[in-house]
């Protein structure tokens, strides 16, 4: 929301941008420009451990103490936590799409050490390892520069082992040999190629190269005296000795440079075919371009610095490259001084600097924002850091959008799909330059143009640093050249002449045939507006108004979907019902949770016996009358509701309380008996009981045609001892019973019931399940064949109700922080359609009534 602070400050930045204006005269060569805002900020609590922080995709990824959280990059919004019990975190990459953790816990003499392997998605747990350590420190790329699938740990005694990222695995393990009592893996890193080690025999420092693959030596070289911060960068290995520096060579470790009198830093950076260094002289501090292979000489810069002990400084704290430009920190000319941070041009040397309405030391950039962290510490509190995001009033600050750019003479998306596949309409995304097909199975198809270079090494160039920034793994015979982030990946990216495309979807059928996909769009190019040929495109449908939910202790809102309306919702003991047609929200008698589609009718059920009784109650909404039910005395209840495809009839459990028979003490457990419909319209009611003894699941809903129900089936009762790491998640199916409580032919599906409302989706042609062998992740198939077409985890959010066949609602808790998102079958957000961050709408509940006739046309 943009509140009257923040408009302010925009509108301040905005001025600041226009006056741009030269630097001081003792560096002409270099341009202040401002124009700033702050974004968003977060605070943690500075752990006696330490902290780290690094920008991870398109994530902000922070350290401190048993703490490991990441935060949207554009937003700030917490994505997900992860805490270690018993320890702390001593030490984290990000080989994506994984992270990897270093465990550190109390033992007797020295910490114990474990790691394990995170989703950098959700959070989620993929593995745990024990007897295993980070390999020293981690050092670059981790953290975010070039992406690894192998993480070097270490394994006692003195035994490097090569992790996958992804499974935790052991790759490979290589003995190191020292004779000397006195011996450390002091640092290493991996960029999928190379794994490289710094490591001490005695009194003498060691880089150790290895094929990242197999484990096997490349090279190894002795490094004189003790050395520290080993980095390895686009082909490059740096490491500091002494007062020197040194770059070597990752093929072979040959010297490449060496940078001497770094008594207060210096810095070697690799920006594409140019390495920029860092160094201070006799007469301040040097900043140089020199072209590779070759070091020949480009520019040079010398700059004043401030002096420590009598020696000049390094013109630069600390720096980085993104994007083929090289981002440095200059030395504070006083302290206390606001952060700032220079984009140099690595051919060149031109230089701009861009001024930081805050504090803090820069450590990232994505798009026109700059990440900075500050260490502080308030009177009487604890330290604490703080990581703050800074965005330009300009989309392009760098100046890396080439000038003149005009998207309209852009390949046109829509029109490559429409030739791609002729039997579908394409819609038009809100992106210009982005396209979405629909198949008759109803699988999507995005297409976008992500860039169109004036010739072809400019596109060749900018294809291979989005390779290399994104990790990506070459698709072989796909136009020019064509990358994804590994196997069965949702996206491939694909250079064809002077212009770069992605195709991505969802849906697992579809992502089998992405490469031939791309073949052939390739082949279509190029295609613009002026060659559209016949055939509607319809837009991308707008955001619909939002409902406001005035019972809740803020003000949230929830906009209609296109399959679904929301027609009421509990919070705490209040149930509020929202009128289909005019939107208003009015308190209700009676604990409504079902909603017919097209919303007429509303169901639920008592939530305690009535003297002795439990009941359903039905509301005609057009009448307003209330028809209450019977259901049955203790110790049987209903339990529930759910509505029929049609709406004309309801569906609810027929439970009993059973003997304690698992012997836990609970002589409450419910059991399901069968199921009891009710018709509205005609005022019967059907108790069912269903005779199947692998039946004891307590849900049923509707199959996908409305004339039968599925439920649960336990499928093997051999005992605990088959039980898998999930318990009975091995162990269930959903079965399908027509009306009688009879069974049905056919093959049973695999999956247990999620708590979704419905089982199927909108338009009937889809059905989720919890996945076999899971706790948590959904799976999603075809209603026709059975096969399987996607798999979501809830592991950050419960899947509450479908928003659409392509989309789901996630209902998240995280601390005070309530919110309801739509999320693709990606997991990917689309948006946040309710939040709250008011403790009393914890137990918030949303009800949804489907569209009549299903989904919306795609």
């Amino acid at each position: 929301m943009l509140t009257a602070g923040r408009a302010a400050r925009w509108a301040a930045a905005l001025l600041l941008l226009a006056a741009a204006a030269p630097w001081s005269s003792s560096s002409p060569s270099v341009l202040r420009i401002t124009g700033f805002a702050e974004d968003w900020r977060v605070e943690l609590p500075e752990a006696p451990q330490g902290s780290g922080q690094a920008l991870v995709g398109d994530a902000v990824v922070m350290r401190t103490g048993d703490l490991l959280t990441a935060r949207d990059a554009a937003t700030g919004a917490e994505r997900w936590n992860h805490r270690t019990t018993g320890g702390w975190i001593s030490d984290w990459a990000a080989p994506l799409p994984a992270l990897v953790v270093d465990v550190a816990r109390p033992d007797r003499t020295e910490p114990a050490h474990s790691v394990i392997g995170l989703s950098a998605g959700t959070g989620r747990v993929l593995w745990r390892r024990t007897g295993l350590a980070a390999a020293g420190t981690w050092r670059a790329p981790y953290g975010g520069a070039a992406p690894t699938g192998v993480v070097v740990t270490e394994r006692a005694p003195f035994t490097l082992v090569g992790t996958d990222a992804g499974t935790g695995a052991d790759r490979w393990t290589v003995p190191l040999r020292c004779a000397d009592d006195s011996r450390a893996i002091e640092e290493s890193a991996s960029d999928g190629r190379s794994a490289v080690v710094l490591y001490r025999c005695g009194r003498r420092s060691h880089v150790l190269a290895l094929d990242t693959v197999a484990g096997t030596r490349r090279w190894s070289t002795p490094v004189p005296a003790t050395a520290t911060r080993l980095t390895l960068d686009q082909g490059t290995v740096t490491v500091r000795h002494g007062n020197a520096l040194s770059v070597l060579d990752d093929r072979d470790g040959r010297l490449v440079t060496r940078l001497d009198g770094c008594w207060n830093g210096c810095t070697a950076e690799r920006a594409g075919g140019h390495m920029v260094l860092s160094h201070e002289s006799g007469g301040g501090g040097v900043l140089e371009g020199v072209s590779l292979p070759g070091l020949t000489p480009l520019w040079r810069r010398t700059l004043p610095t401030p002096r420590a002990l009598g020696q000049p400084e390094a013109p630069y704290r600390s720096g980085w490259t993104s994007g083929g430009i090289y981002f440095a920190v200059p030395r504070p000319a006083r302290d206390g001084a606001p952060a700032r941070v220079h984009a140099v041009d690595p051919a060149t040397g031109n230089t701009r600097e861009f001024g930081l309405p805050g504090f803090g030391l820069p450590f990232a950039r994505a798009g026109n924002r700059v990440f900075t962290v500050q260490q502080f510490t308030l009177p009487a509190r604890a330290p604490r850091f703080r990581v703050t995001a800074f965005r330009s009033a300009s989309p392009d600050p760098w100046g890396e959008t080439p000038p003149g750019a005009d998207r309209t003479r852009w390949p046109d998306a829509c029109e490559v799909l429409r030739r791609l596949r002729p039997a579908s309409r394409p819609a038009r995304l809100w992106n210009p330059v982005t396209c979405q097909s629909t198949s008759a199975e109803g699988y999507r198809l995005v297409l976008r143009v992500r860039w169109q270079a004036p010739d072809r090494a400019s596109a060749a160039l900018l294809f291979a640093r989005m390779r290399e920034t994104g990790g990506g793994v070459t698709v072989p015979d796909v136009a020019d050249a064509a990358f994804s982030i590994g196997p069965r990946a949702e996206i491939l990216t694909f250079l064809s002449g002077r212009t770069i495309i992605e195709v991505r979807s969802a849906y697992l059928p579809v992502v089998a045939e992405l490469p031939a996909l791309a073949r052939e769009a390739a082949r279509l190019l190029p295609v613009t507006a002026a060659f559209r040929g016949p055939g509607g495109e319809i837009a991308a449908p707008p955001p619909s108004l939002p409902v406001p939910l005035p019972a809740t202790a803020e003000a949230m809102a929830v906009p209609a979907g296109p399959s679904a309306v929301l027609a009421g919702y509990r919070n705490g003991k209040t149930t509020v019902l929202i009128d289909p047609g005019t939107g208003r929200s009015a308190p209700a008698r009676y604990p409504f949770t079902a909603f017919s589609p097209g919303g007429r009718w509303a169901a639920g059920v008592s939530p305690d016996y009535i003297k002795g009784r439990d009941y359903a109650y039905v509301l005609d909404r057009t009448t307003g009358k209330v028809r209450k039910l019977p259901g049955f005395e203790h110790p049987r209840q209903l339990w529930d509701p759910v509505w029929s495809p049609r709406g004309e009839l309801l569906l609810t459990v027929w439970e009993k309380t059973d003997e304690d028979k698992d012997g836990d003490g609970d002589e409450d457990d419910m059991v399901s008996v069968g199921f009891v419909v009710h018709s509205p319209r005609t005022g019967t009611t059907r108790f069912v009981r269903v005779g199947d003894p692998r039946a004891g699941g307590s849900r049923y809903q509707w199959n996908g045609d409305g004339t039968g129900v599925a439920t649960e089936l336990a499928i093997d009762f051999a005992g605990d001892e088959l039980d898998g790491a999930d318990g009975e998640a091995d162990l269930r199916a959903v079965g399908r019973f027509d009306l009688r409580g009879r069974p049905v032919e056919g093959p049973a599906a695999p999956g247990r019931m999620s708590e979704l409302d419905d089982w199927y989706s909108p338009a009937r042609n889809r059905y989720a399940v919890v996945c076999p062998g899971q706790t948590t992740d959904v799976c999603v198939h075809d209603a026709g064949s059975g096969a399987l077409i996607a798999q979501v985890d809830q592991v950050a959010g419960r899947i509450v109700a479908w928003y659409d066949d392509d989309a789901f609602l996630i209902r998240n808790r995280s601390g005070a922080v309530l919110s309801i998102t739509v999320v693709d079958l990606l997991r990917g957000s689309i948006a946040d359609i309710a939040r709250s961050s008011d403790e009393r709408d914890g137990d918030l509940r949303l009800f949804f009534a489907r569209r009549p006739g299903g989904s919306a046309p795609a």
